[in-house]
Order: structure tokens, then C-alpha cells, then sequence
């Protein structure tokens, strides 16, 4: 897991994005295996090394432990903070506005 925490950070020293969208990441669900999770400090530290200043990290599970476990990492972490989810509108695409 370290090493794609330091991948990341070493990919995006140059590139600095908008936002950070992260989908539904394997969540690990038996007790033992929860240290695998990626959602954790490191991550969210690469992730600030990536992100422009007033950039977005999303992300979206659809396991109830790991999304608490996501917003107690986030909510702790001094360069995170937890913004209403009503503010945020998923971007359009050129394939959406076409079919539209």
C-alpha cells in the first residue's frame, strides 16, 4: 500500500488537479483485512500533495463502516474539510449534453 501512496505522490509533483474523484474502492469488509483499505493518513496525504489549493477530493462507497471511516480520516486531517454534498453537482460531459 505504501508504494502507491508514494507512486502517487511522486506522479503528481508537477501536475496539480481540480479534483480527485474516488469511486467505490474496495472496501475490505472482514475485520482482519481492514488494514488494506487504501482510504487512510497517507492516502489522504498524497491526495494534498496532488490537489491545487481549494481543490476536491469525492469519494463514494456503499459500505456504512468505511464511509464513517473515510469521514473520521477526513474530518481529522488539518488540510480536509467535509463540505455539503447539496453544493456539489456531478460535471456534465460532452456525451451527456449530446444525448440531452
Amino acid at each position: 500500500m505504501q508504494k502507491l501512496h508514494t507512486h502517487c505522490a511522486i506522479c503528481c509533483r508537477k501536475i496539480k488537479w481540480k479534483r480527485f474523484t474516488f469511486l467505490f474502492p474496495d472496501p475490505w469488509p472482514e475485520r482482519r483485512r481492514q488494514r488494506r483499505r487504501i482510504f487512510s493518513d497517507d492516502f489522504l496525504d498524497s491526495i494534498t500533495a496532488a490537489l491545487e489549493e481549494g481543490g476536491l477530493l469525492r469519494v463514494a462507497t456503499d459500505q456504512v463502516d468505511y464511509f464513517r471511516q473515510m469521514e473520521r480520516l477526513s474530518r481529522a486531517h488539518p488540510q480536509f474539510e467535509i463540505v455539503d454534498v447539496t453544493r456539489w453537482h456531478p460535471p456534465v460531459n460532452e456525451v451527456r449534453k449530446k444525448i440531452s
